[in-house]
């Protein structure tokens, strides 16, 4: 892929057929896993985890290095009291995206109630915040 500059942020890219044609089936991949994100962020907060935890899923399998999906089925697991598990996906979501919002304390908690567990200790977050947090829903 080339890229060309024209100047005030505007760029032009030009690509092969074939890279056309792999960016155009990546970037399809992705909105259609943000649509599945969006249907099992619905479903989890009606409660509905289990149906919500095949659309999360869904969505990984279409974009591997979606750290929201990561993230929300952790939380489901969370909310599950299956702590260990949810350490797994929390952490894999955090690896993929270290900043993303919540993370780093619902893994904290998940810590604290999984004691006796290989990795027990908790990660330093930003100050608290007086808003409640995504996995407290």
């Amino acid at each position: 892929m080339q890229e060309k500059d024209y100047g005030s942020g505007i760029k032009s890219y030009s690509m092969s057929g074939d890279d056309a044609l792999k960016f155009l089936d990546n970037y399809g991949k992705g909105i259609g896993a943000r649509d599945l994100v969006n249907e099992g962020a619905t479903l989890f907060l009606a409660g509905k985890y289990d149906e919500a935890e095949i659309k999360f899923k869904e969505a990984i399998a279409q974009n591997p290095n979606n750290a929201v999906a990561h993230a929300n089925i952790g939380n489901i697991y969370f909310k599950r009291k299956q702590f260990k598990s949810a350490i797994s996906w929390l952490e894999k979501a955090l690896s993929l995206d270290p900043k993303i919002a919540g993370v780093t304390e619902c893994l904290n908690e998940c810590r604290k109630h999984n004691i006796g567990a290989s990795s027990v200790k908790t990660i330093k977050d930003q100050p608290n915040e007086k808003t409640k947090k995504w996995w407290e829903f």
